[in-house]
């Protein structure tokens, strides 16, 4: 984080302004002068840094959530650190579009999400399916377009294979995930007690207008977010 220490700047800039131009400055200098400077994919990777841009763009698993979560909790420091009010910090946004992956991997996404103190937006630009629609349905806003659709269903858990032995263990634990899971749904959604009994074991595919409908998006969007 030693980069975003470096320069002082103006004072006729706010304190958002000055942020953005720090991270700009120090960021692509950084870039530029290092030795393992890749053309475009960099430039690209380190303007996402400073949009504050984050991408589930494939399977959800262990790796992905954890550069998530650091991610979050990376700028949820650096805001700290400058002692910046919420309602001034620039929101995260993570992009969705993924067909779920291992549940386990996206409810610590999730717990990074309620977590954080720098707001964040969910934005479903194609797919958020299993467990890309809990992910999505925990941003402080939820965004999707016109053709975005979702998935709901039970969840996968990686990494939870065994012998008879253990099924039991197991049975005790999907139990407890699959409260979890009905507890943030009910709770960030208007879905109903009824309406989630019928759907909870059926795939239940729909589009951008019944997320509205169901509390489960904020928006509907027509242009870049």
């Amino acid at each position: 984080m030693g980069l975003f220490k470096k320069k002082t700047t103006s004072t006729n800039l706010s304190t958002t302004q000055q942020l953005n131009r720090i991270t700009k400055e120090d960021l692509f200098g950084a870039m530029f002068s290092s030795k393992d400077f890749n053309g475009f994919e960099d430039i690209l990777e380190s303007d996402r840094i400073i949009n504050r841009e984050l991408y589930i763009d494939k399977g959800i698993e262990a790796e992905l959530a954890n550069n998530i979560i650091q991610m979050i909790q990376f700028y949820n420091e650096y805001d700290d650190e400058i002692n910046l009010p919420i309602k001034q910090r620039r929101p995260i946004k993570i992009y969705i579009d993924t067909i779920g992956g291992d549940t386990i991997a996206a409810l610590g996404i999730v717990d990074a999400i309620n977590l954080s103190k720098t707001p964040i937006i969910t934005i479903n630009v194609s797919k958020a399916y299993s467990a890309g629609f809990i992910i999505f349905i925990n941003g402080d806003k939820r965004y999707c377009y016109p053709n975005s659709s979702f998935l709901f269903h039970e969840g996968s858990v990686s990494d939870m294979s065994g012998d008879a032995n253990k099924f039991q263990d197991f049975s005790d634990f999907y139990k407890e995930l699959r409260k979890k899971i009905k507890k943030i749904i009910l709770e960030k959604t208007k879905i109903s007690e009824e309406l989630y009994k019928e759907k909870e074991k059926d795939d239940w595919y729909f589009f951008a207008e019944d997320a509205i409908k169901y509390g489960m998006a904020d928006k509907i969007v027509k242009g870049v977010i």
